[in-house]
């Protein structure tokens, strides 16, 4: 992807089982749930990796919105860590979003079981309108036999 994908969109108060962090990332999904996590997987495991900005619009201009992505190492706990300034995120990790309030949008179907990819995470989100620019680097060929989509969304509260 050689220019990247802007997308606005209204974020809303999260619901009961949301937490206040937005997930930016991926979906895959499938009639079979393995399926969907092998294709998840794969992608991973590719070297996928991506430049994000998210930006906040205000009637007074664009505010850069901080994000922030999970470090993983062998033997080591996974830890959460700034965004650089340019926005390039090194890979994806699986997540989970909120499903109920993805349901209720319509945005998920009950025959399909969906695998998410995240590329980044927007802490302490407020409700407003905002802006993500998105674009993928070094895409990988196989991205283009597993369909996937852009998913924004709030990440599932643990119980």
């Amino acid at each position: 992807m050689t220019s990247p994908m802007v997308v606005e969109f209204n974020v809303q108060p999260p619901g009961k089982s949301a937490t206040g962090t937005l997930f930016l990332g991926i979906r895959v999904g499938d009639k079979d749930a393995l399926k969907s996590l092998e294709a998840a997987q794969a992608l991973r495991r590719s070297g996928l990796h991506a430049e994000l900005v998210l930006k906040r619009l205000e009637p007074s201009g664009s505010i850069n919105m901080p994000l922030v992505r999970v470090e993983s190492q062998a033997g080591v706990p996974a830890r959460t860590i700034a965004v650089s300034a340019d926005g390039r995120v090194p890979g994806v990790w699986m997540d989970e979003v909120d499903g109920a309030s993805l349901q209720s949008a319509g945005l998920e179907s009950p025959k399909r079981r969906y695998t998410q990819l995240a590329f980044a995470w927007a802490q302490g989100i407020q409700p407003g309108k905002y802006q993500l620019s998105i674009r993928l680097l070094g895409q990988p060929p196989q991205l283009a036999s597993i369909q996937s989509e852009l998913l924004v969304a709030y990440r599932h509260k643990s119980k």
